[in-house]
């Protein structure tokens, strides 16, 4: 690499490094291994144990501690457009993550997959089994980022729960407060509980790509019963 033109230094930014494979790994291995006096690499990841050992010898390790509601919520106000109910949502949903609470306050399919998900628990409940089956194909749209689908169904079933213990200040989806105290007086404390079950479930199985359509499907049997 040739040297910085005007700057001391040629920093280089490998963000989601986490996801380099074996061969990756071992491709970045020697240029860490003699680098240029000028050059420094940051490898962005969210597990360590992901990499190499000889990748991590070579490496300087510094944890960043994920940033408070707060923070993220007053950044949002500060460079996004986002209404103060989405910015509340995202700033927890991100959980300390800046960046993807940035993206995700100006991502439309994240807002339209919200909605969706919101739609099809509504929906669930006073549905039949037939009709179950076949909200599992709607989640196929968003296999890519089926975590995060998951994640916006535990929230609901999260706040049913803080609504049936803790109270309304203790919400997330303040912008669906109504939506939530109405159907926290259909579901008892303990179905609650077992739909949270099934959704971290759910999670962890789609984690080992399984059969994407039949775990999808057991969990929304399990959320309509």
């Amino acid at each position: 690499e040739s040297k910085p033109f005007k700057h001391r230094y040629k920093i280089f930014i490998v963000e989601d490094a986490h996801k380099m494979t074996i061969q990756a790994q071992n491709a970045v291995l020697k240029t860490i291994e003699e680098p240029k006096d000028f050059g420094i690499f940051l490898f962005l990841a969210e597990n360590s144990g992901a990499f190499l050992p000889t990748i991590l010898s070579r490496c300087v390790l510094y944890k960043i501690k994920p940033l408070g509601e707060q923070q993220v919520s007053d950044y949002l106000k500060l460079h996004t457009e986002s209404s103060p109910e989405q910015i509340k949502f995202v700033s927890l949903y991100a959980q300390g993550n800046i960046g993807k609470a940035t993206k995700l306050a100006s991502d439309d399919e994240f807002i339209k997959m919200r909605e969706q998900m919101l739609d099809i628990i509504k929906k669930i409940q006073s549905s039949n089994l037939v009709q179950v089956f076949s909200f599992a194909k709607e989640f196929e749209a968003y296999k890519e980022r089926i975590q995060e689908a998951l994640d916006i169904i535990y929230i609901w079933y999260r706040d049913l729960a803080v609504l049936k213990t803790a109270g309304s200040e203790f919400l997330i989806q303040t912008d669906i407060k109504n939506r939530l105290m109405e159907s926290s007086t259909k579901l008892s404390l303990e179905s609650i509980f077992d739909k949270l079950d099934a959704v971290v479930e759910a999670k962890r199985q789609h984690k080992y790509h399984g059969n994407f359509l039949l775990i999808t499907e057991v969990m929304l049997i399990k959320l309509w019963k």
